[in-house]
């Protein structure tokens, strides 16, 4: 998930997530990297699956980043919320789908405008003979979930502060109960009531925690938070070591929990237990995770045939460029973000029409 900015000022930013949002892009990084080398032939059999859990750290962000800039909104404030979901996704989302469209030139998800539409609509497609589901772009079905997400905490936004998260997370396991009914696994029914919408869930009702704790001023041992944090990432790797071919609907349980547990020790360390050291380059970095998250493909496939024509491939270890793919990637990701991404929002901030905010909830 997809990668989500971080909450807004008004609402107290919370610096953990900028780092978590990293850490989740770089787990993406290394798992695209490794699978790239497997299946260019570099290695015989060798991908880091665990890097497939930084989608559920980014959907749990993500449900912790809605409730915390939505709590203090006004009620019916939708429009303004909807300008900024947009202005921060679309832009750099769609010039990356563009971008595969051309690049894939008929690969086969790309193959006809029916499916450039769909992507461009964030409606993901499905991939067939499985279960599973893509986009032009193979990380935007990512994004299919989060703008899924962002209407239903636009629509929450039409009722008083105090009933929002609950309101939406009924909704999302209501659809997951009802989600295990239905026979055509490939169906865009099916993809949205995934059990992995559960993170979003998570994410909220985490954020709400928060909220009551630093309200009531309460102090956490520190030593401990920390110890459950660094346990919660030995747990995200050990059962990370499992294929996601294999997880079926127990990935919201084997990744979804531990990766539950590292967003809410990390928040909690520094809103409860004594705060966190800002450092400014993983702040910047947290930033420029969506980034690195929709060019870091293009990178590694550049970086792939630039290797071939060099003809070191028999005369460097696979890891040099494994370990030049993941630098790569993110140092063309941060680049993206600071002359791409963030040059487009603004220009398109300046088209889409705004209000005064009002930070009132109702």
């Amino acid at each position: 998930m997809s990668a989500v900015p971080a909450p807004a000022q008004s609402s107290g930013t919370v610096v953990s997530l900028q780092y978590l949002r990293f850490a989740a892009s770089a787990l993406v990084v290394l798992l695209h990297a490794s699978a790239g080398l497997r299946q260019a032939g570099y290695v015989d059999d060798w991908t880091i699956s665990v890097g497939n859990a930084g989608v559920d750290i980014f959907f749990v962000i993500s449900g912790f980043v809605m409730a915390w800039i939505t709590a203090p909104l006004a009620t019916g404030a939708v429009g303004g919320f909807l300008r900024s979901r947009v202005i921060r996704i679309v832009p750099l989302y769609v010039l990356a789908t563009l971008a595969a469209f051309a690049v894939l030139n008929g690969g086969e998800n790309a193959r006809g405008t029916g499916n450039l539409l769909r992507a461009l609509l964030f409606v993901p497609i499905p991939v067939e003979g499985t279960e599973r589901f893509t986009s032009v772009y193979g990380p935007g079905w990512t994004l299919s979930y989060e703008v899924f997400f962002y209407a239903l905490a636009a629509l929450s936004l039409l009722l008083p502060a105090r009933v929002r998260v609950a309101s939406t997370s009924a909704l999302l396991v209501v659809a997951v109960a009802l989600g295990t009914t239905i026979d055509r696994p490939a169906s865009l029914a099916a993809f949205y009531t995934d059990p992995i919408v559960l993170e979003f869930v998570a994410g909220m009702v985490l954020a709400v925690i928060v909220r009551e704790l630093v309200r009531r001023d309460v102090h956490l041992p520190r030593t401990a938070l920390i110890a459950a944090h660094l346990v919660s990432w030995v747990l995200l790797a050990v059962l990370g070591s499992v294929g996601r071919d294999d997880l079926g609907d127990a990935r919201v349980l084997r990744w979804g929990i531990p990766a539950a547990l590292i967003v809410a020790t990390g928040v909690l360390v520094e809103r409860c237990g004594g705060g966190i050291r800002r450092v400014g380059i993983l702040e910047h970095l947290g930033d420029a995770s969506y980034a690195v998250y929709l060019s870091h493909l293009f990178t590694i496939r550049v970086l792939g045939k630039a290797w071939d024509a060099t003809g070191l491939t028999d005369q460097v270890p696979a890891a040099v460029l494994f370990a030049l793919a993941v630098v790569a990637s993110i140092a063309v990701g941060s680049v993206v973000h600071r002359f791409v991404d963030v040059p487009l929002r603004r220009g398109i901030s300046t088209l889409l029409p705004s209000r005064p905010r009002t930070a009132v909830a109702g």
